[in-house]
């Protein structure tokens, strides 16, 4: 059975919102994230500058701000195709009222924070990071709306 089923409407927030990320997030993908974060890190790191390739602290705080972008373009997209969704997918956890948009929204708000926090972070301030950040949110905002 699965984790969506063993959910239930009287089931604690916490256990509901993993049986939602359980079949529309899993954390499996994170592992996919990681690899492709990594790769692309080091990819750069040995293309820019010669020697060892060293990962720090600073990159596991990159890989949450990475995982925490795409978990908002999927609360993006919950959002987005709510109602279709309803019709065509009545069983999910969130069609079926175990959790709500507005439970989605908030987690979506954690996310936004979470990544606007490290690249603030990681820029020291008002710096390259966080303007391309901006600019991918803003992007994604629009994307969101499907213009």
């Amino acid at each position: 059975m699965s984790e969506s089923k063993k959910a239930t409407l009287e089931s604690p927030l916490l256990v509901r919102l993993g049986a939602w990320a359980k079949e529309r997030f899993p954390l499996e993908n994170a592992v996919l994230f990681l690899v492709l974060y990594a790769a692309a890190l080091a990819y750069g790191r040995m293309s820019s500058t010669p020697g060892e390739v060293v990962f720090g602290s600073d990159d596991i705080l990159g890989f949450l701000a990475v995982w925490a972008f795409f978990l908002m373009l999927r609360v993006f997209d919950e959002h987005k195709d709510y109602e279709l969704d309803c019709h065509n997918h009545p069983d999910r956890v969130l069609q079926s009222g175990q959790i709500t948009l507005g439970h989605l929204k908030v987690l979506g708000v954690i996310a936004v924070l979470t990544q606007g926090g490290v690249s603030y972070y990681l820029s020291g301030g008002w710096d390259l990071i966080l303007m391309f950040w901006l600019v991918a949110f803003v992007w994604s905002l629009l994307m969101a709306a499907e213009f």
